[in-house]
């Protein structure tokens, strides 16, 4: 299970640093990804909020995060 952790954060950060993010992270419920605006750190938001994980255990909510940067963050980012 540790070999599949490994890959999914790998893959994780691959997917954010090809969106532009800087830096991807949990907090709670909560995914927090941060990226340059103009000289200024920012954090990206759906309609004012960060986007909301449901899973609770650390793989399901990897799979949750590169979920939200294969499928909603390309569909609307524009950075």
């Amino acid at each position: 299970a540790s070999a599949e952790y490994v890959f999914m954060l790998e893959r994780i950060r691959v997917l954010a640093q090809n969106l532009g993010f800087r830096s991807v992270q949990t907090q709670g419920n909560q995914l927090k990804l941060s990226y340059l605006s103009l000289g200024e750190m920012k954090l990206f938001k759906i309609n004012e909020r960060f986007p909301r994980l449901t899973n609770t255990k650390p793989i399901a909510k990897m799979r949750e995060i590169e979920s939200i940067l294969t499928d909603i963050v390309p569909s609307i980012k524009k950075l």
